[in-house]
């Protein structure tokens, strides 16, 4: 294959995929048992329609059928809260509100004492940035935490391996491209474009992930 091609990077497919913080998971004892908080997002982007995963345990049978949590907005009257609840109803029931929750909790098992629920972050910010305060209060105590709502910044690729042809035809070539990140996201999946350089014609299309 003789022919001169191009290899260009031409585009990142970005998801802004929150994670968990797994080296912080807080414990909270109550009357029927331990609450464990074992999934939240540490970080949750304002512009763009991602779900995220909240998910307790509690240790010991006797605990409520959900867990509240309430949400109190920056800027807003600490008594103006609103609240979406975490189910352990491998994910069966139902929910119309609030509109920014999923219409299934996304709890995998139920009655097992896990709670689970899964909200749409930009829904849920419309368009208010800012730390957020979250809180499981329940009677005899509860746990707490804050979030920062922010919008989440274009990824930037800042090095990539350039390509102007091929020794042969089915030889091994090491791509590599270095993608810079804000604290909101991470680059998911980068896209690669191969282009005849003659006519721009992309001949093929590729994915790789970031390993």
């Amino acid at each position: 294959m003789k022919s001169r091609v191009l290899l260009m990077l031409v585009a990142a497919l970005l998801m802004f995929v929150l994670g968990c913080d797994d080296e912080n998971v807080q414990v909270e004892d109550f009357p029927w048992g331990r609450l464990e908080v074992l999934e939240r997002p540490t970080a949750i982007a304002a512009n763009v329609d991602q779900w995220y995963v909240f998910r307790v345990r509690v240790a010991e049978s006797g605990a409520p059928p959900s867990i509240a949590c309430f949400v109190y907005r920056p800027g807003v009257d600490p008594n103006d809260f609103e609240i979406f609840r975490l189910y352990d109803d491998g994910g069966q029931t139902f929910i119309t509100e609030p509109p920014y929750a999923d219409t299934t909790s996304g709890d995998v098992v139920a009655a097992n004492g896990t709670y689970t629920a899964r909200i749409n972050g930009q829904t849920f910010a419309q368009g208010i940035t800012g730390i957020y305060a979250f809180d499981w209060e329940l009677t005899f105590g509860g746990a707490s935490f804050e979030i920062p709502v922010e919008n989440a910044e274009p990824c930037l690729i800042s090095e990539y391996t350039e390509v102007a042809h091929f020794a042969e035809c089915f030889a091994p070539t090491t791509l590599e491209v270095t993608i810079s990140t804000s604290d909101m996201d991470r680059t998911d999946t980068v896209e690669v474009w191969l282009m005849d350089s003659d006519n721009q014609t992309v001949m093929n299309v590729g994915q790789f992930s970031p390993t």
